[in-house]
């Protein structure tokens, strides 16, 4: 049970008066504490005690006994908002590396930036290009293992699964917390070192959803109605959320005030072409040596190959998600996972059959694993995307076969 001023106050020696002052001082509004009386919740009154432990039982702006009011007067301030409670030094393009995770700097430095003015994150892009595994490693190089939980966003989600509410267990009703107002009292008891990350927030009307916290991502107050007392959200807190921009189907609009909370980073492919081999040889080195192959480096040379061309491919068909009037196809940026997964399905072909083409692996592959991705293409799109195929000269007839059928089929249904 929450605890008010005057209770607070008698076990740490000092006036409720103090309290209120101090809370004044730091930033807290009125409605959350205002006199003797107020509730405080559990993440505030560990913070009120960390004043007044820190402090002594001096009141807030009057130096303990014996100190000399002089230096509080001429120190330069305190900063106890969002500049702190990240290393960020600890996120580098290396330190995603290790994590099989291959970033630019330029995207490293966005969200750096982004944490330290206090932003919460929305990485927003199409399917592929590594936004949740990336959202997952940010609160692990900075705090650890299992500082963090992963929610995915579906259509009908109401606030009470996001924020919570009332429920009635015993004959008693209680407050039941939502995603969100778990991890924030994961997060207080971490003191900021357990983050949120939202997964395809888009798919959700999280306008709607949201409730209560809509306010509390930019206050760092969560008030949830009469149910519960106002939670101080730590301010190392953040909600890291992303959006699928490839996926133009069952998609919920956000508005321009919950866009504001966030720093949205475009998630386009960036990597450049000898980037990408690079990375896709040392994954490749990696596969094969988990798969237990006799052969391995008989394998590896095998796929080098092959790595090339897969690369060359997919820059190609990048280049066409531009239209020539400047519209952009979201579902042909293909991300590193497309290739990735391309690669795999090569070596694994090699491993199965000493007989088979790099365009019979190609051919098949790209069927099986990139086609599915465009059947909701338009056909001028799928015109562009056959075009950009047979200009590259690849030599992949059951592909452009199966594009100029789905090409005919839209056009039929139109």
């Amino acid at each position: 049970m929450a605890k008010r001023v005057f209770e607070i106050a008698k076990d740490l020696g000092v006036s409720s008066k103090a309290i209120v002052a101090k809370c004044r001082q730091e930033g807290i509004s009125e409605n959350v504490v205002k006199n003797h009386m107020s509730p405080i919740s559990a993440g505030l009154d560990a913070t009120i005690r960390e004043w007044f432990t820190d402090t002594g039982d001096a009141p807030p702006n009057e130096p303990p006994a014996g100190e000399s009011p002089v230096s509080h007067a001429t120190d330069a301030p305190k900063h106890r908002g969002p500049l702190f409670g990240f290393a960020v030094d600890r996120l580098t393009p290396e330190a995603f590396k290790a994590l099989d995770l291959h970033v630019t700097d330029e995207l490293v430095n966005a969200i750096k930036h982004s944490l330290l003015v206090g932003r919460h994150l929305l990485f927003a892009g199409p399917p592929g290009t590594g936004k949740t595994e990336i959202a997952k490693a940010i609160p692990r190089l900075l705090f650890g293992p299992d500082s963090f939980q992963v929610e995915t966003a579906n259509a009908s989600w109401p606030a009470y699964d996001v924020v919570g509410g009332p429920t009635l267990e015993h004959e008693t009703v209680v407050f039941k917390p939502g995603v969100f107002t778990r991890a924030v009292e994961r997060s207080l008891k971490a003191d900021g070192a357990h983050w949120l990350i939202l997964d395809e927030m888009n798919r959700c009307d999280i306008d709607r959803a949201l409730g209560g916290a809509f306010t509390a991502l930019q206050d760092f107050v969560l008030t949830i109605g009469d149910y519960e007392s106002p939670i101080i959200i730590p301010q190392a807190f953040r909600v890291i959320a992303t959006m699928n921009s490839a996926d133009r189907n069952a998609l919920f609009p956000m508005s321009v005030a919950l866009r504001r909370r966030f720093a949205t980073i475009d998630f386009s492919f960036s990597l450049s072409h000898e980037d990408e081999v690079r990375a896709l040889t040392a994954e490749m080195e990696a596969f094969v040596k988990r798969s237990g192959h006799s052969s391995p480096d008989v394998l590896l040379d095998k796929t080098h190959d092959i790595i090339q061309r897969i690369v060359s491919i997919a820059d190609g068909i990048r280049s066409a998600a531009v239209s020539p009037d400047g519209l952009v196809i979201p579902e042909l940026q293909l991300g590193f996972s497309a290739t990735r997964d391309l690669s795999r399905f090569a070596a694994v072909s090699y491993m199965l059959s000493d007989t088979p083409s790099d365009s019979e692996i190609l051919d098949g592959g790209m069927r099986m694993l990139w086609l599915p991705q465009w059947d909701s293409l338009l056909g001028a799109e799928l015109q562009q995307l056959e075009t950009a195929l047979v200009a590259m000269g690849s030599d992949l007839p059951n592909m452009l076969s199966a594009l100029t059928a789905m090409r005919r089929a839209y056009s039929s249904s139109v």
